[in-house]
């Protein structure tokens, strides 16, 4: 089927004649007066004055194009590009140097930047790559492998001019925030991306099959090679270091450590200091629809199916159960808090030993049938070989 475009130029040129002229006035004025029915006084309380109403935070800043760009230009000269080789030790199967691109941020005077472990990982040589063009040799000075992330620094003369970025309060944020990342997504230096922020308080598993845990969630748009580069709040301060995606079809999530996760390991990080997760050897079910059978006796927490032999868990003599099938079966112990914090889900204990370091002792708060003890346990490093 064809559709034709009306012909507007053939029309402009016809000529009324006074009862034609006459016609097409009553036609606008009956017009303007049904839409003044239908439409109402522009004054009154309607969706625009409605809106009005809403905070300022709320409204159209996700479209205020001079706010954006004011943004990246103030930001973009702290953001680099990071390139990385890797070089197989002699006897390897291949000797072909390997090259990667990733992305991050200048955190303060003394030249170092912030990235992601897996952006750095292995490599032989750090090259920070400033949106000016200048190329810069980094040397690493620490990683945590266990929240992805890293510092490379660079020669402090050599950032002189150019203003860090500076670390918001990620506690405060709040789904709908903006969110705006700054990268190189492959390779393509300087580029942003805007959206929102979709989620706080994720957990994801990485390769070595340890979750990572209180991410933010964001549907700004993050592609290989942003990895290590900041997410930015509305005032241009660093929420988060975009770390990871799930893909589904054409479409990404990308997920962001926080903010606050960076400060609490920065100084351990640039101190080269060897940042362990800590491990207690449990399997884990939220209290929910799995346990409903069992009558624990509480409506939140968390229920032990598995305890490793050689264990933390064991040690401190906690108790599991499970069926054959891995199900909960009744006789195990219930996790109802962490140091004296209610928990309710998997990812809360999870957030709780994010802050905590192998050796160090918690306490942990159990329902065992009637009884409710509290058990002392001490954290172990978490296995290299544990899957």
């Amino acid at each position: 089927m064809q559709y034709h475009e009306p012909p507007v130029a053939a029309a402009a040129v016809r000529r009324h004649s006074p009862s034609g002229w006459l016609l097409l006035l009553t036609v606008v004025a009956a017009t303007a007066l049904l839409l003044g029915l239908f439409l109402g006084d522009s004054r009154t309380d309607g969706p625009v004055r409605r809106l009005s109403t809403l905070p300022a935070s709320a409204k159209i800043e996700l479209f205020d194009e001079a706010a954006i760009q004011t943004l990246y230009d103030v930001s973009i000269s702290a953001v680099a590009k990071i390139e990385t080789s890797t070089t197989p030790v002699t006897g390897a199967p291949t000797f072909r140097t390997q090259r990667g691109v990733g992305s991050g941020f200048l955190v303060d005077t003394k030249g170092r930047f912030v990235t992601n472990n897996h952006v750095v990982d292995g490599a032989t040589r750090v090259t920070i790559v400033l949106e000016s063009g200048k190329r810069l040799s980094g040397a690493v000075t620490g990683t945590d492998a266990t929240n992805d992330l890293a510092v490379v620094t660079v020669d402090p003369q050599s950032v002189l001019g150019i203003t860090p970025l500076a670390l918001a309060d990620s506690s405060q944020v709040r789904p709908g925030q903006l969110a705006i990342a700054l990268g190189s997504p492959y390779g393509l230096q300087g580029s942003i991306t805007v959206g929102i922020v979709s989620g706080t308080n994720r957990s994801l598993t990485a390769d070595s099959s340890r979750p990572m845990v209180g991410l933010l969630q964001t549907d700004a748009a993050i592609f290989p090679g942003n990895s290590g580069g900041p997410l930015l709040n509305s005032r241009g301060e660093v929420i988060g270091v975009n770390t990871a995606i799930l893909t589904g079809g054409t479409e990404n999530l990308g997920f962001a450590v926080t903010s606050n996760t960076l400060k609490s390991v920065f100084d351990r990080i640039v101190a080269g200091a060897v940042i362990q997760r800590p491990w207690m050897g449990v399997s884990l079910v939220s209290v929910g629809e799995e346990t409903a059978a069992l009558n624990l006796g509480v409506n939140k927490g968390v229920y032990i199916v598995g305890v490793v032999d050689g264990s933390p868990a064991q040690k401190s003599g906690l108790r599991a159960a499970a069926g054959s099938t891995g199900a909960p079966a009744p006789g195990g112990d219930v996790i109802v808090a962490v140091e004296g914090k209610p928990v309710a889900a998997i990812g809360d204990i999870l957030a709780i030993f994010s802050t905590k370091q192998p050796g160090e002792q918690v306490t942990l708060t159990i329902r065992r049938g009637s009884q409710q003890l509290q058990v002392q346990i001490t954290l172990a490093p978490w296995p290299n070989t544990l899957s």
